[in-house]
């Protein structure tokens, strides 16, 4: 598990999930961003790291997202998929 997944917790419940998964879509955003316009080999391994902490956070974020919205008899199977 990823450093960042493990702080992504705590900080949900500083700021909000909501908040988080927007940070954390700009994250996404901003690594894809700089795959695409990369100069050299360690640019584009700045940007994959980027995104690969993004999907770190989000591992953590989305599925308690998910839980607090999903029907009590689907809770379960949604956070598993």
């Amino acid at each position: 598990m990823q450093p960042w997944a493990l702080a992504a917790g705590p900080l949900t419940d500083l700021f909000g999930r909501k908040f988080l998964l927007i940070t954390d879509a700009a994250i996404y955003a901003a690594g894809a961003v700089l795959s695409a316009v990369t100069v050299d080999a360690g640019m584009l391994l700045a940007s994959r790291t980027l995104i690969g902490l993004a999907i770190g956070a989000d591992s953590a974020i989305a599925t308690a997202y998910i839980a607090e919205f999903a029907p009590r008899s689907r809770r379960g199977q949604l956070s598993i998929i």
